[in-house]
């Protein structure tokens, strides 16, 4: 009974760590999984020319 609440405890931990991380990330104005995602202004696929060849 303890293992699971700890278990369901941890989960929920991370998962509101990645809720978190992902309000941060469009806040700041970043795409998350995008490679230029530092030097993005906002749209995407406007910096990726070569990932559309």
């Amino acid at each position: 009974m303890l293992t699971n609440i700890i278990l369901t405890l941890v989960v929920l931990c991370i998962a509101a760590s990645a809720v978190v991380y992902i309000i941060k990330s469009k806040k700041r104005g970043a795409c998350i999984g995008c490679p230029y995602a530092k030097n993005c202004n906002g749209n995407c696929n406007q910096n990726n020319e070569d990932l559309k060849k």
